[in-house]
């Protein structure tokens, strides 16, 4: 009996540590996950953000293009300012409208895009994507807006 008792301590001094590391690895396993979806959740709102600045461009357009000849340029302005810090690129682009066989009016578009690579964690992303590196994150985020306005009001 005497010979259990000392075996039973010495089995416990073994397993000390191995909680410790049975934590650090699932630890590591949560922490990758969190990442993950934060980063995707940052993803999703630079799209949401950059859709909105579309938007915002296109109905600047809208709006001036009711009052006075505008240029499809001053778009872009707005459309900037309404992206907030993301540093997007923007594209107007006049032309006629599909939908219109007469062409009695023009219709703006608003290409707004984004390189998603400055977000936080976009980089654990790409790197969990595989062995290119591209398979989870879009190369780059973009929206478009149109809008029909009259032939005469934009220059």
């Amino acid at each position: 009996m005497a010979a259990s008792g000392t075996d039973g301590k010495q089995h416990g001094r073994r397993q000390q540590g191995v909680a410790a590391i049975e934590f650090s690895l699932a630890l590591c396993l949560l922490m990758t996950v969190l990442a993950g979806i934060v980063g995707y959740g940052a993803l999703f709102w630079a799209q949401q953000r950059i859709s909105y600045a579309a938007g915002e461009g296109a109905r600047a357009v809208l709006h001036a293009a009711s009052l006075a000849p505008v240029r499809a340029a001053d778009a872009c302005v707005v459309a900037r300012e309404a992206a907030g810090w993301l540093a997007v690129g923007c594209r107007p682009a006049v032309g006629p409208c599909a939908w219109d066989p007469a062409g009695q009016s023009d219709c703006v578009s608003v290409t707004v895009t984004y390189d998603p690579a400055g977000l936080p964690l976009a980089g654990i992303l790409r790197h969990l994507g595989g062995a290119d590196g591209q398979g989870w994150v879009p190369g780059q985020l973009a929206a478009q807006a149109t809008v029909q306005v009259d032939t005469e009001s934009v220059q």
